[in-house]
């Protein structure tokens, strides 16, 4: 991972490296030992601020619901934007970054428990009394 052409010196450069890595290396010890889901920075970007603009990322996240029983949510999905902004608070461009899609987990799925059809009456079985008629 480049560190940008605004860091001064090797020290610098070899240390920033080294907490890049280690957060990065941290996050999968996360993931994989203790089953944490966690993310690291993608990385960090370095530069001088010289016109006052500046940017937010903005989100928008809904719920996902089955589409053969519409009542039961299966998951989340998410649309990410890079909003830029002027020194005086106006946008400048917005743009797309990502779609998520989070799957839940089955076992957090609550499917709709099925209902009990009747079971069908028994009818009586022929007598065996009946006489026949000479």
């Amino acid at each position: 991972m480049d560190i940008g052409p605004n860091c001064q010196g090797d020290d610098l450069r070899e240390s920033l490296s080294r907490l890049i890595s280690g957060t990065q290396a941290f996050v999968r010890w996360l993931n994989e030992v203790k089953g944490v889901i966690a993310t690291a920075p993608a990385g960090w970007i370095w530069g001088t601020d010289t016109d006052g603009s500046y940017v937010k990322m903005d989100y928008s996240a809904w719920t996902v619901y089955d589409t053969t029983y519409p009542s039961v949510a299966i998951g989340t999905k998410a649309v990410t934007y890079r909003c830029v902004y002027d020194k005086d608070g106006n946008l400048i461009s917005r743009n797309k970054e990502a779609n998520s899609y989070y799957h839940y987990h089955p076992e957090n799925i609550q499917w709709p428990t099925p209902s009990q059809t009747p079971a069908p009456a028994e009818s009586p079985a022929p007598s065996e009394t009946a006489s026949a008629d000479p």
